[in-house]
């Protein structure tokens, strides 16, 4: 071991000895590398106080040439202010000639800032000799230059249209021209509707796909008239309002206000018109264009809620609700009012948003204005035709009587919903403050979209108000006169009363297709729907809607069967064929109800009541029949009797008591199925399953009891003539029962 031990210290101290001799010789390289450095160090110092003056030579020479430059440019502007100073009345003049084309007014408006620069340099530089007399000279011209360019911006907006009115005004009686040749279709059915995702295709009852409308998610520019917007006149405008504004004139402002907004009024008015019709002078290029357009158009007669149902115009049309309540108006023409409703509404928010183009174009994006500078200007300027379009349709939609302002109103209200997003959107605020200069332009507004908020309101409390008079109106037909036809045939037959059939009718065909309306949340705070909800608690507000309306038809229905009709029996028959109806049409809808009504509710209020009229007038009907032919009393009739033999056949002789007895239980039977049957036979059950059930019922009340009086009156003999008092035989009683109702038809 220490052998081994010894070798490697040797071995050690051989590898010491040679890392000693490598760091001895990268010590001596890197002595001599500081001295190459160092010599290279002294060298560089050397060059630079070489360079040095050279490089201070070269910047005082480059200070020299800017100095001088700048007294060239100072020399050249001062010779160009002066040279624009002694011409400038001639040049101004000159100018302002040319301002009508539109070359001479961009070189009109160069010139104008050209020589408002000079003044302020004049103004700058007061030390200069004669500068107070060029100053003042550029001033004069200036003025009159701003004076004639305040007086061009006015002749623009006055003369000149900044999108052609006749387009605007051609798509809008295009639309209206479309929906007069409308209204009057055959209403379609559910089945003439297809939905396909954002592009909806309606087919007028035909089967031809001849009207397409947008889903609300396609974003486009119904009438395609703002690619007509005459941009270069706005240009012109917003390059002259940018002059006016540099130089202080703001009255622009004012002027662009006012004009602006009476031609929007002017356009709308015109829209608006009762004698508005086509132009058929109209030239080609707009025809084709309009022509192209129609299917952008048709969205306006089609909104998303008769897409998904039924076109409610046409039901509207087609089911004229409340005899009583009937106004001496036009449906039809009333319809048409309605849709023009929609469409004044969508001319507005089109005229709106050309407007705003042309405010923005002009005051913000050229004038330099800030967005609410802008949008406080244009908010001003659009609020008479906003207020003016809200008035109209207001009245328009207040002129509309009977059931029909339910509807429609909530269509309206439907469209009015849809659109108001579109209309915020347009007419945006900023939070941004307006600069001191335009602080005194005017008065304060009312904001543009407080006005719209107010009116959805407005209508939404004129959709409750509409609903609360369709109920009150009725409730109104119990206090009809009873010299009307229709309520004299109620009277006789106890048919389903005509209220009965146009309120299902209105209810389900043209109230519930405006379930979103009816469910959104404008609605909720409306008094009647809230009040409905709370007195009539269902799965939805249309439910609560549904059930209160029919709780009023249920109460009318008892009202008239007590006042109107003296029989018992066929009183329950009325109650019976109206509750019939109903309770059918609802379940006949039941998948489109079955999130609206509970079944409970549906129990309780139709199928209990309906079993409750089938026994009341079971009750009612045969009651003193069956007290007739009771056989209660027959072991006392029997026991008057003796047994005997007539002809072979042994039988029951009655005394004369007995035979007193039978022959007058039998008269009461003959008179009382008698009068039964004359009055039941002209009575009207139309529906054929309840015919056939009543039928049914009344058969098996009767025919048991019937048999076993027949059969033991047969087994005694009380009189010489037995087909006197028994009349009919139990198979001929079911054929007179077969004949109940006969006048259904």
């Amino acid at each position: 071991k220490l052998v081994a031990m010894a070798g490697s210290l040797k071995e050690l101290n051989a590898k010491i000895n040679t890392v000693k001799k490598s760091m001895e010789s990268s010590q001596r390289i890197s002595e001599q590398m500081i001295k190459i450095l160092m010599g290279f160090e002294s060298k560089l110092t050397l060059l630079e106080q070489t360079i040095l003056p050279i490089h201070k030579a070269t910047q005082s020479l480059v200070t020299k040439k800017k100095n001088l430059e700048g007294t060239i440019r100072a020399v050249d502007q001062m010779i160009e202010n002066q040279d624009l100073a002694f011409s400038a009345k001639s040049a101004m003049s000159e100018a302002v000639q040319r301002i009508e084309y539109e070359s001479g007014l961009k070189d009109f408006l160069e010139l104008l800032a050209k020589m408002r620069s000079a003044m302020m340099y004049f103004h700058q530089q007061s030390n200069l000799k004669e500068s107070n007399a060029r100053y003042r000279e550029l001033r004069t011209a200036v003025s009159a230059g701003v004076e004639n360019a305040e007086a061009h911006f006015l002749k623009l907006l006055e003369k000149k249209q900044l999108y052609n009115p006749v387009r605007v005004s051609a798509a809008m009686e295009y639309m209206v021209e479309r929906i007069d040749r409308g209204v009057g279709n055959t209403r379609m059915s559910d089945k003439d509707t297809i939905v396909t995702g954002p592009i909806s295709y309606i087919s007028s009852g035909t089967g031809a796909e001849d009207e397409m409308s947008y889903a609300p998610e396609v974003e486009e520019n119904l009438l395609m008239i703002e690619s007509d917007m005459k941009m270069d006149i706005v240009a012109q405008l917003g390059d002259i309002a940018l002059c006016l504004r540099t130089n202080k004139r703001i009255g622009y402002v004012e002027s662009l206000e006012k004009e602006r907004g009476k031609q929007a009024l002017s356009l709308l008015e015109k829209v608006c018109r009762p004698d508005f019709k086509f132009e058929s002078a109209i030239d080609e290029e707009v025809e084709a264009k309009l022509k192209s357009a129609h299917q952008s158009l048709a969205k306006l007669q089609f909104d998303d809620r008769r897409n998904q149902h039924l076109d409610i115009a046409e039901s509207v049309a087609s089911h004229e609700i409340l005899g009583s309540v009937r106004s001496g108006g036009n449906s039809k023409q009333s319809t048409v009012d309605a849709n023009k409703s929609s469409i004044y509404l969508r001319a507005l928010l089109e005229v709106l948003r050309l407007e705003q183009a042309v405010f923005k174009e002009i005051l913000e994006m050229r004038a330099g204005l800030s967005l609410e500078e802008t949008l406080q200007i244009f908010h001003r300027a659009m609020e008479p035709s906003v207020d003016f379009v809200l008035k109209r349709i207001s009245k328009m939609l207040k002129e509309i009587s009977g059931n029909k302002v339910v509807v429609i109103s909530l269509d309206f209200l439907q469209t009015f919903q849809s659109l108001l997003p579109e209309f915020l959107k347009v007419i945006q605020t900023s939070t941004h403050s307006p600069q001191a200069e335009f602080k005194s332009l005017g008065r304060r507004t009312e904001n543009l979209k407080t006005k719209l908020l107010t009116f959805r309101s407005k209508i939404c409390e004129f959709c409750g108000q509409a609903l609360f008079e369709f109920e009150q109106a009725i409730r109104k037909h119990h206090r009809l006169k009873r010299n009307n036809k229709k309520e004299k045939q109620i009277e006789a037959t106890g048919t389903v009363h005509f209220v009965s059939v146009r309120v299902v009718n209105f209810l389900l065909r043209s109230l519930y297709p405006c379930k979103a309306t009816l469910e959104s949340e404008d609605m909720q705070s409306v008094k009647q729907i809230a009040e409905a909800r709370r007195f009539f608690p269902a799965l939805s507000t249309t439910g609560s809607v549904f059930l209160w309306l029919l709780n009023s038809l249920q109460e009318t229905i008892a009202e008239i069967a007590s006042k109107q009709i003296s029989n018992e029996a066929l009183r329950w028959i009325f109650k019976l064929n109206n509750l019939y109806l109903v309770s059918k049409r609802l379940k006949d809808s039941k998948a489109m109800l079955k999130g609206d009504i509970p079944k409970t509710d549906m129990k309780a209020r139709f199928e209990d009541k309906i079993d409750e009229c089938k026994e009341n007038y079971l009750s009612c009907s045969w009651s003193r029949v069956l007290e007739a032919i009771s056989m209660s009393d027959w072991e006392s009739v029997r026991s008057h009797c003796r047994p005997t033999e007539v002809k072979g056949k042994k039988v029951l002789e009655a005394d004369p008591w007995a035979k007193k007895a039978i022959k007058y239980k039998w008269k009461e039977f003959n008179q009382q199925f008698g009068k039964q049957y004359e009055r039941q036979k002209a009575w009207s059950v139309p529906n054929a399953n309840l015919r056939s059930q009543l039928r049914a019922a009344n058969e098996e009340m009767l025919l048991e009891n019937y048999s076993q009086f027949y059969k033991g009156s047969q087994e005694i003999s009380f009189t010489r003539n037995a087909g006197k008092h028994m009349k009919l035989q139990p198979k001929i009683l079911v054929e007179f029962l077969s004949e109940f109702f006969e006048n259904s038809g």
